[in-house]
């Protein structure tokens, strides 16, 4: 698997973690011992995000949040979303990738 990067909320440096540092930092954030974590379990931990898709490409969808964060999220990553371009909608997509694109703080 490729490392996942996200931002330092003290700095603003980009952090790249190997998938075993991101096991560890998911399980401590779920409160789940890391040993009991699985690389399926990471898959299934998602949140919805609240927001407006403003485009869409074949692949992906440019979206912008209630506060005002945009950016665009791969459709193959989005687990459920209604596909009304113009209306609010939410979506589902893995918590890492929520993480990544600064959807969650």
């Amino acid at each position: 698997m490729p490392p996942y990067e996200e931002k330092c909320p003290n700095c603003g440096a980009i952090l790249s973690l190997d998938t075993k540092a991101m096991m560890k930092r998911i399980a401590a954030e779920s409160g789940r011992p890391k040993e009991r974590m699985s690389f399926d379990q990471i898959d299934q931990e998602t949140v919805e995000i609240e927001c407006i898709v403003k485009r869409q490409t074949e692949k992906a969808i440019f979206i912008e949040t209630e506060d005002e964060i945009e950016d665009w999220v791969p459709k193959s990553q989005i687990q459920d979303w209604d596909e009304n371009d113009s209306r609010p909608s939410s979506i589902l997509i893995p918590m890492w990738l929520a993480k990544k694109k600064g959807f969650l703080v």
